[in-house]
């Protein structure tokens, strides 16, 4: 029976990483009833829900994988995550943290709790998220980039420039990258090097508008600057 459940939980794991829902969903609606108390199908229902757009359910079944295996961090960050989704936010932060607390170099779940810190405007606390997250993986462009939001919100616009450069480095592909970067450097009154990031953000994404905006911005600024 074991064996047969562990097969059932891997398919369904590949379906919902491969994005097939519809194949995942049979195969959890089936195993549940029979295995009630099996935490990872709770889990796995939770992901099904939320990757559906059903994020109350979402939080009910994540809910019930922790009330059966509170040990699991991946449970928590995804209930934060659902949580978040919701508008719960004080939620999703005690989701977040329960997720660090289990396991201090879960990098996803420093970068998500920084995420909705940011959105909270609480941008000291972001940052910290942030430094975590980059303590316990440095080569994780979105907590780069995340920490160079906050600091750049708080005005230190410079070393906002010095993450945005770092997450740069490690995705040069991401075209927000280098728009986040350019702005920082607009902020600072670095307006020739911020044009030339601006053009690197169009490089990548010909149709990014407010990439387009600040460049047709910096490119005056420079005119005057020049007079």
């Amino acid at each position: 029976m074991q064996m047969a459940l562990d097969a059932v939980i891997k398919q369904a794991t590949q379906h919902l990483q491969a994005g097939s829902f519809g194949l995942a969903e049979p195969l959890i609606a089936e195993a549940l009833p029979q295995r009630p108390n099996n935490a990872e199908l709770w889990h796995l229902l939770g992901v099904l829900k939320h990757q559906t757009g059903k994020t109350d359910e979402a939080v009910t079944a994540f809910s019930r994988a922790i009330s059966l295996n509170g040990g699991v961090p991946e449970y928590h960050n995804n209930l934060g995550e659902s949580l978040r989704v919701s508008g719960r936010e004080d939620e999703a932060i005690a989701a977040y943290q329960n997720a660090i607390r289990l396991r201090d170099g879960f990098a996803q779940a420093r970068v998500n709790l920084g995420m909705i810190l940011l959105s909270l405007n609480r941008l000291q606390e972001a940052a910290a998220a942030y430094h975590g997250a980059i303590r316990v993986d440095p080569y994780q462009p979105a907590a780069h980039d995340g920490l160079g939001k906050s600091l750049g919100l708080g005005g230190d616009h410079a070393a906002a420039a010095d993450a945005f450069r770092n997450a740069v480095e490690l995705e040069p592909t991401n075209p927000q990258y280098w728009f986040d970067w350019a702005l920082a450097e607009q902020n600072l009154g670095q307006f020739d090097e911020a044009a030339w990031r601006y053009r690197r953000a169009l490089a990548i994404r010909p149709d990014y508008a407010e990439a387009n905006n600040n460049l047709t911005n910096c490119l005056a600024a420079q005119a005057t600057q020049r007079r």
